[in-house]
């Protein structure tokens, strides 16, 4: 890699990618052979950061066999009047809540005022970015199972 040797993940290549186009564009002096060989390095970089990204956020799904955190929480809510979702390997809980915010609170799950819903991770997470996603956009990306309250569904969720 000739322009882009430092970078590292996909907010430093497009940071990186800003200042190089400013540079060589041949509209600021720069030529067009220039421009040509950072748009290929550009292209190339970020499809192999964004399979690498991907990778990474693919490792965020909810995996029933590994997180007994997870299964003891829905088993200790499941009884709730209320709806309860697995978004990638976060908990959600949406619907008439206010009964049962403070068993909510005691269980560790946190209010999201901007969803509207109450959500549960057994892990520490940190932020990625700042911008804040809708849960349907949250849904279509990580992928959704609703968790109904029948008894079958139950033993599905404590024994798989």
């Amino acid at each position: 890699m000739r322009y882009f040797s430092k970078v590292s993940n996909l907010n430093e290549l497009r940071a990186e990618y800003k200042k190089l186009i400013k540079k060589y564009h041949p509209d600021n002096g720069g030529s067009v052979k220039a421009t040509q060989e950072i748009n290929n390095e550009y292209e190339s970089l970020f499809s192999q950061l964004k399979k690498g990204f991907e990778a990474s956020q693919a490792s965020d799904n909810f995996n029933f066999e590994s997180d007994t955190v997870l299964r003891d929480i829905i088993n200790k809510i499941i009884n709730f009047n209320i709806d309860i979702e697995i978004i990638g390997c976060w908990i959600w809980v949406t619907g008439d809540t206010y009964s049962v915010k403070e068993e909510l609170k005691s269980l560790k799950f946190q209010w999201s005022g901007k969803r509207k819903a109450w959500y549960f991770h057994s892990e520490p997470y940190k932020k990625r970015t700042k911008k804040i996603l809708p849960l349907d956009e949250i849904r279509n990306y990580y992928g959704s199972e609703k968790v109904n309250s029948n008894k079958t569904d139950i033993l599905k969720i404590a024994y798989n």
